[in-house]
């Protein structure tokens, strides 16, 4: 069937025998649908999401491996699913070599900031508690993906990383339509990125969130079905695939990474992000 783009206060054409309204409330996630298995002879790539699947897909025709495929996928992902992974987070991978049938593993995980004491947590967050408050900047670490893609593309990728984060970019340039589950959620999280905007003096373009003057504060989250467009991360993602992981860390993306932490209270230093590029990933042999 032949698909078009209407308003999220539209309903949104489906292949199915009727239109479905969605409101971002949880019945839009109760789905009637029947799924044979899929199967291949080539290559398989299976993720949440169509697009970044489409993603890795693409990889594999272009000649890519596994990895190449993964990291295109995960890049994907970051676009079209934020709330569920991101640029900002880390990056973790088992990968089978058949020839040695042997797994190793590679570990992104990002490092805390140094001057981030368990004293300073409870100065700022507050005695008592068990965890960090997750919205609080203390709970950020430097984000350990970035690097993750780049030290896994230099040792096990066969193909530019460039080539692995164009369809990233593109998406995030031209835009992609927002599905249900992904709407819910970000609308779940719409007050805290809301309020993330007011904190960043009201920045346009907003974010992660779209611009609507009927919306509280002007801004909202994008439904079901809407055209959304991050055109500042699908510079970051190709200055990342240019120009390689000490810019990312180093360069305007990581200074502005580290104000906008630090405008919230954060002390994560430029330093931070420079170490852990230099330290990078960490490597695993996988037991067992």
């Amino acid at each position: 069937m032949l698909a078009r783009h209407v308003p999220a206060t539209q309903t949104i054409a489906m292949a199915s025998s009727h239109q479905r309204t969605y409101t971002n409330e949880p019945s839009d996630l109760r789905f009637t649908s029947r799924r044979s298995p899929v199967l291949a002879t080539r290559g398989m790539v299976s993720c949440s999401q169509p697009l970044a699947a489409e993603a890795g897909l693409s990889i594999l025709k272009a000649g890519g491996n596994a990895i190449d495929a993964a990291i295109a996928t995960a890049a994907a992902l970051a676009v079209c699913e934020p709330c569920s992974t991101g640029l900002g987070g880390d990056a973790f991978i088992l990968r089978y070599d058949a020839a040695t049938q042997k797994v190793e593993g590679l570990n992104g995980s990002g490092r805390a900031p140094r001057a981030l004491s368990i004293d300073r947590v409870r100065q700022d967050c507050g005695e008592g508690l068990r965890c960090v408050p997750h919205l609080h900047p203390h709970a950020c670490t430097v984000p350990g993906a970035a690097g993750a893609w780049c030290d896994a593309a230099e040792k096990w990728g066969s193909l530019p990383l460039s080539t692995l984060l164009e369809p990233a970019v593109r998406l995030a340039e031209e835009g992609f339509p927002v599905t249900p589950i992904t709407a819910y959620s970000w609308k779940r999280q719409e007050a805290a990125l809301r309020k993330q905007h007011v904190a960043q003096g009201g920045a346009t373009p907003p974010g992660l969130l779209v611009a609507d003057p009927s919306a509280p504060g002007g801004v909202r989250a994008p439904g079901v079905g809407e055209i959304f467009r991050n055109p500042a991360l699908g510079r970051v993602l190709r200055e990342l695939g240019d120009r390689g992981k000490r810019d990312f860390y180093t360069g305007r993306a990581g200074a502005a990474i580290v104000a906008a932490l630090r405008r919230q209270g954060g002390v994560m230093t430029e330093d931070d992000l420079r170490e852990h590029c230099e330290k990078g990933s960490t490597w695993d042999e996988v037991c067992g």
